[in-house]
């Protein structure tokens, strides 16, 4: 079981945290978690995450209650009126990591660009298809259940435009000269400028 304790005072580290539930026979502690609410100049809150719990009549005591009431008073020994509150966890608990700060934020950041690149991709595709709704064509402008890159998209794009400009590979072959009109033009530049982002 974890717990969440709302109210530690900061001159508590995770040893003395350790060594309190260690004394109480509630159960060895496995890490504890630290957070700045922002809320207290003098107290952070506490993850404590249990390795087990120990075979005690206060240890089932301690289980009971939380499970019963979704919370439990520990009084601390030799501190008359002091205690902690432990309330019962209601989210799952974040996964031990090897990596440092450093490379922690590292990670976020190019999880951030793959975000951002994903993003872009889908914008395009939104724009390709409401063009194609706009022009009233019929043709798949891209498979949904393949996922494309920004390479893929460009170049569909470019075949895309292409179509508008010159019409089918029919009237293309054709010798006539016809071109598209200059509303269809201004379509496929706006289209063009806002999937290259040239705008």
């Amino acid at each position: 079981m974890s717990f969440y304790i709302p109210y530690v005072p900061k001159f508590w580290d995770e040893e003395s945290i350790r060594q309190l539930f260690a004394d109480l026979q509630i159960g060895l502690v496995e890490r504890v978690d630290f957070v700045d609410t922002g809320d207290w100049e003098w107290a952070v809150g506490a993850f404590v995450h249990l390795k087990c719990w120990a075979y005690s009549e206060f240890a089932d005591r301690v289980y009971d209650q939380i499970q019963f009431y979704g919370q439990w008073k520990l009084y601390i020994p030799n501190q008359p009126g002091k205690y902690f509150v432990l309330r019962k966890m209601t989210c799952e608990k974040i996964p031990s990591t090897h990596l440092n700060v450093h490379q922690l934020a590292a990670k976020m950041m190019d999880m951030g660009r793959e975000i951002f690149d994903l993003q872009m991709a889908l914008a395009a595709t939104r724009v390709a298809e409401e063009a194609l709704r706009e022009d009233g064509g019929e043709e798949q402008f891209y498979n949904a259940s393949i996922p494309l890159s920004m390479a893929e998209i460009a170049d569909q794009t470019q075949h895309f435009n292409a179509k508008r400009l010159w019409g089918s590979a029919d009237t293309a072959d054709s010798d006539d000269g016809s071109t598209c009109s200059g509303e269809s033009s201004a379509k496929r530049m706006r289209v063009s400028e806002e999937l290259c982002g040239n705008n």
